[in-house]
């Protein structure tokens, strides 16, 4: 990740709103996503997972300089 300026994403809502996008994404990475912090299109997201035990997505905004990742756990499995 970037240096100490970069900006995170602070609250849980923002995480949720771009979590969202990163769904999106998911669902077809041929569309631009929009930036959760300043809503600019261009929003970068790299897959990083490490299936099946977690999810890991870094977001990156090059308008705005968000730079941050998100987590989810997996839920544990039974056997």
């Amino acid at each position: 990740m970037a240096g100490d300026n970069a900006k995170k994403l602070l609250t849980q809502d923002i995480v949720r709103a771009a979590l969202r996008r990163v769904r999106r994404w998911q669902d077809d990475p041929s569309k631009p996503a929009d930036c959760p912090l300043c809503e600019a299109p261009g929003l970068q997201i790299a897959d990083h997972s490490t299936r099946p035990y977690s999810e890991w997505y870094l977001v990156t905004c090059p308008h705005c300089g968000l730079d941050d990742r998100i987590q989810v756990p997996s839920a544990a499995r039974n056997p």
